[in-house]
């Protein structure tokens, strides 16, 4: 059983060497991004309305460019990166209620994230009169800040690993790629920071915006407030080869214990197929075909969310435009030239484990368990010839903030035993579990066990009492009760009991209460917009990115 398999797998370790985190921190002061940045920290922003129409939906937003040191460890070499940044200011800073920003992530590496300064307001309506809200591009994603590398792969090199092996080669050493990373994302969030005058740096960041948030925390201590990290990676690990490499895995043990019990359910009630039940899919991997990311976006532009639809909506406009854009050339550019900005933070983020062996080794087992088509191949393997010194830090218990981690059960893309062990691994961190629950991107949930204990943490200033929390899911569309899937969890978190046969064993029963949104469906666009421009950058490169910016 693939399930038992995957659990297997991660409590082994799975085939990752990757078992010792990075060296302690020193609990020593902060980088001061004023002194390093010299007289860009002078620059005065001039706020008009948003490239992605964020200042359209919100009278109280405006955006502006950013100009930062290209790399903030050798901030005097002259050369810069711009990039946008939102700002929702629904609050006067002078008023003696006023608590501060709290800027947000929606994911990646790749997602753009202007629309975070109108959807954190929307999320947090009880917040909006004491805080104000910051979105922002990460650099890599506005023009302003593109990193390119040209390569070239060895005809006489038959290896399915060729490509990857000359991107790591000839890229990985790239001066302008190498300032394209998270580490160096976290000094430009600490600018925006200084730039608004605000102390403290309060922050939301879902799925890869966890490996932001804790990255932030961890370079940037004394000046981060309350952050909230949903759908988790591992962030106590040095980087996050782990999460890749364990995907395929995931996302079978997703469609076994929790596709098929609802499948069995539904399909039991007359008129339902399970053709009408499916689950949502990976969005198309950088490699798919132009057939293949049009299928995928019809499908999408008929979601139920709203926000989904339009950001399918919009990609099929991007790639109506592309298609123009090839007919109208006699050969699309196909220089072999680096231009997607998700391959460079992730091998730039930590140092995969190197060569073509143990990955030869990685894709017959996952060919033999999961199957020969596969999404997730591809950025597992990008980074085997990347060689890179950066890694996470390891936090530090002196001086780590304030944090909350939100996991679901059976979350695919941030895969349970990951988010919990950030959850419970990370210090001075509360841990709430969503049982039964399989979404990718929580917070708004629906229900007051989860929603509550965020809002409090940013009105108080202070974590829930209990370490570790375990709300019960919501039930699933078509149904009024909560089922149990996988295992039952503990007061601790952990799974206890065999695994659940019976697809029609009821669960606990949630409070449930309306909300504007679901985290699930922010998440859900981020994670189609970053794949998007890595579909764009791997078929059009710089011309089909221009096009879609």
């Amino acid at each position: 059983m693939v399930a038992a398999a995957a659990v297997a797998c991660i409590a082994a370790g799975g085939l990752s060497p990757l078992t010792s985190p990075a060296p302690a921190q020193a609990a020593t002061d902060v980088p001061d991004v004023a002194k390093l940045a010299g007289k860009l920290s002078e620059q005065k922003l001039t706020w008009g309305e948003c490239s992605d129409g964020s200042s359209e939906k919100s009278a109280t937003t405006e955006c502006a460019m950013v100009e930062v040191p290209r790399d903030w460890k050798d901030p005097e070499n002259g050369k810069t990166w711009k990039f946008e940044v939102s700002y929702n200011k629904l609050n006067d800073t002078k008023d003696s209620r006023y608590k501060g920003i709290i800027m947000g992530n929606p994911g990646g590496p790749g997602g753009e994230g202007l629309w975070m300064a109108n959807h954190l307001a929307k999320a947090l309506p009880d917040l909006n009169p004491y805080y104000n809200f910051v979105g922002f591009n990460p650099r890599g994603i506005d023009r302003e800040s593109r990193a390119t590398c040209e390569y070239s792969v060895d005809p006489n090199d038959k290896s399915p690993f060729a490509e990857v092996k000359a991107i790591g080669r000839d890229c990985a050493g790239d001066p302008d790629v190498k300032t394209i990373s998270t580490e160096q994302t976290t000094y430009d969030m600490d600018f925006v920071r200084h730039l608004l005058g605000e102390e403290k740096l309060n922050f939301f960041g879902y799925s890869y915006g966890t490996w932001m948030g804790t990255w932030y925390s961890n370079v940037f201590h004394s000046k981060a407030g309350l952050m909230t990290l949903d759908s988790a990676l591992d962030t106590t690990q040095a980087t996050y080869q782990h999460d890749k490499e364990f995907e395929p895995w995931a996302f079978e043990r997703k469609r076994e214990l929790w596709n098929e019990p609802y499948y069995k359910r539904l399909t039991s009630k007359e008129g339902v197929t399970e053709e009408s039940t499916n689950e949502e899919e990976a969005p198309p991997a950088a490699d798919a075909s132009e057939k293949e990311q049009e299928s995928f976006l019809k499908e999408e532009e008929k979601a139920s969310s709203s926000i989904v639809s339009e950001t399918a909506g919009e990609q099929l406009d991007d790639l109506r435009k592309l298609k123009s854009l090839a007919s109208q050339q006699d050969s699309v550019d196909k220089k072999k030239t680096l231009t997607d900005m998700s391959y460079m933070v992730r091998c730039n983020d930590g140092q995969y484990t190197q060569g073509e062996e143990y990955w030869k080794k990685w894709t017959e087992k996952v060919k033999k368990e999961i199957g020969e088509k596969n999404p997730y191949f591809l950025p597992a393997v990008q980074c085997l010839n990347w060689k890179t010194q950066t890694k996470m830090a390891k936090a530090d218990p002196e001086t780590y903030p304030q944090t909350i981690v939100i996991q679901a059960e059976l979350d695919a893309n941030t895969v349970w035993e990951h988010g919990r062990a950030t959850g419970v691994g990370l210090p001075n961190t509360r841990f709430i579990a969503v049982d039964n629950e399989g979404a990718h991107g929580i917070f708004p949930y629906g229900t007051e066990e989860v929603d509550r204990k965020v809002v409090n943490f940013y009105m108080k200033g202070k974590l829930p009492k209990k370490d570790i929390s375990v709300a019960q899911g919501k039930p699933r569309p078509g149904e009024d009760v909560t089922y149990e899937y996988w295992k039952p969890l503990n007061k601790k978190a952990n799974h206890y009991g065999e695994l659940v046969s019976d697809p029609w064993q009821k669960a606990g029963t949630p409070t449930i209460v309306p909300v504007p949104v679901e985290g699930a469906e922010v998440v859900r666009s981020a994670e189609m917009n970053a794949a998007f421009r890595a579909w764009v950058a791997n078929n059009y490169g710089e011309a089909g990115l221009d096009l879609i910016s």
